[in-house]
Order: C-alpha cells, then structure tokens, then sequence
C-alpha cells in the first residue's frame, strides 16, 4: 500500500513533470502554497480530494489505476515518468472515450495491456 509520504512525492512528480510550481497548484485547488509544500514532503497528511484533482489535472488517470492494482511505488515512479511512458499513454489517452461500462471496461483492458507491454504488472 502507498504511503502518505509517497502521495506526496507522486503529487510533486505530477507536478513538476507538468511544469506547474507549487503556487499555481495551491491557487488551482484553493490551497496555501505552505500546505502544498507540506504535503509534497509528507510533513502533512495528503487530502484525497488533492490527489484525485491532480490526477484529473494532469490527466494521470493511469496513476490511478496503478495505485489501486497495489504497483510498488518505486515502479510508478522510475517507469510513469520516462518519454517512452508517456508516448505510450498518449496513444492510449487519445483514443475516443465513450460513456458507458463497455467502454471503460475496454479502456481499462488497454490500459492493462499498456502496462504489460511496458513491464510494470
């Protein structure tokens, strides 16, 4: 299971790796930057609201998914992040999305595929 601490290293990555500073995600969700630096160094606890808005922000449903499957943080974190990831996924999130069970229930098969062709599961 994923630490608090590690939520808040998962939130700085996405972060950054989206190029957004720690202001411009406090003012974003309505937080103080303090409490966002906070968080991002586990010196406080990491509110779930926070964690699902960054992943719809910074379109990282996939971290979702890994998260739930129980994928170490370590393998998040050295393998989400790389160009050959997100190259991977934009493939993936491109693909049209369509309301219903059918089509999350396809969309989550090629998410799962997506992650095996990369060796994460």
């Amino acid at each position: 299971m994923i630490t608090n601490v590690e939520i808040g290293k998962l939130i700085r990555k996405m972060r950054e790796d989206s190029g957004y500073t720690q202001a411009k995600l406090a003012s974003l969700f309505n937080y103080d930057q303090s409490v966002i630096s906070k968080m991002e160094k586990g010196q406080m606890g990491v509110t779930f609201e926070l964690l699902v808005n960054c992943i719809r922000e910074f379109g990282r449903q996939d971290i979702a998914i890994l998260i739930s499957k129980e994928i170490p943080f370590e393998t998040i974190m050295s393998r989400c992040f790389t160009e050959e990831y997100k190259e991977k996924h934009s493939r993936i999130e491109k693909l049209p999305h369509k309301v219903g069970i059918e089509e999350i229930n396809k969309n989550l098969t090629e998410h799962m595929d997506f992650f095996r062709e990369i060796d994460i599961l």
